[in-house]
């Protein structure tokens, strides 16, 4: 099936799956375009759909590894409950990573308490070793 001809739903998937295609290839602009679209699509078409937040999510992500944190914070920010909801760390953790480079340590403890609810001890390998300190004490 083309891509004109498929729903918006499909379409904004399609991209999301471009957007994390290009961003395993480490082409990491061409993947923030790629979820960029995917987000605009969702924006307009999918507020009511589940899909919404895991582009949300997966666009928060693109623009943290692009070195986009206020950006990356804000849509990230949009998945973050209904991913708690579903025991899915991805928000949490952009978020935390996010606020953890803009030396903001009291606003990611909330995000680094959540995500490690979730994942427990691994959140330690999702932060550089430098911060394992740190880290055990905002938990």
């Amino acid at each position: 099936m083309h891509f004109h001809n498929k729903s918006w739903k499909d379409k904004a998937f399609d991209l999301a799956e471009s957007g994390i295609s290009l961003g395993m290839l480490c082409q990491l602009q061409a993947s923030v375009y790629a979820w960029a679209a995917a987000a605009e699509l969702a924006e307009q078409y999918l507020q009511n759909d589940d899909i919404y937040y895991w582009i949300m999510g997966g666009y928060g992500k693109s623009l943290q590894e692009n070195g986009s944190h206020d950006e990356a914070i804000k849509y990230s920010k949009r998945a973050y409950e209904w991913e708690l909801k579903r025991g899915q760390p991805l928000s949490s953790l952009t978020i935390a990573q996010s606020l953890m480079i803009k030396k903001d340590v009291d606003s990611a403890k909330p995000f680094i308490q959540a995500a490690y609810k979730i994942i427990g001890d691994e959140i330690y390998s999702q932060f550089p070793d430098d911060q394992t300190a740190l880290l055990k004490t905002l938990l």
